[in-house]
């Protein structure tokens, strides 16, 4: 009975190890959501006082020591509609980390990239 109980919770580990690791984030990724926010402060010395969304607002929040709301473009019907309420809300910056292939957001140009980070600005 031990040898059930034994297979029983090592699947269970398994299987919460397997979660845990799917969907925590890749290193690589992590370092160039940092590049991003660094070559930001680095860019617009005015930074803090923008207005900046991200698809990963937590991280960019984290590395830049300042709020950050999120914005998804996946919750569109289109990269229109999604420019249409980051040009309303003023936002400044856009930082996009999820979306495959990154969006055309009118209003607003690539101005950097690191990895699959990319950097758009209001124009």
């Amino acid at each position: 009975s031990w040898g059930i109980y034994s297979i029983i919770i090592l699947v269970f580990l398994s299987t919460s190890t397997a979660t845990y690791i799917s969907h925590s984030p890749k290193k690589c990724f992590t370092k160039d959501i940092d590049d991003a926010s660094s070559w930001i402060k680095d860019y617009d010395s005015n930074y803090h006082n923008k207005i900046i969304v991200s698809d990963y607002p937590n991280a960019v929040a984290w590395y830049l020591k300042k709020e950050v709301n999120g914005a998804f473009p996946r919750f569109y019907k289109n990269s229109n509609d999604f420019s249409y309420v980051l040009q309303k809300k003023n936002v400044d910056y856009y930082i996009d980390s999820l979306s495959e292939p990154k969006p055309y957001l009118k209003g607003y140009q690539i101005i950097n990239k690191f990895g699959n980070v990319v950097i758009y600005r209001k124009i």
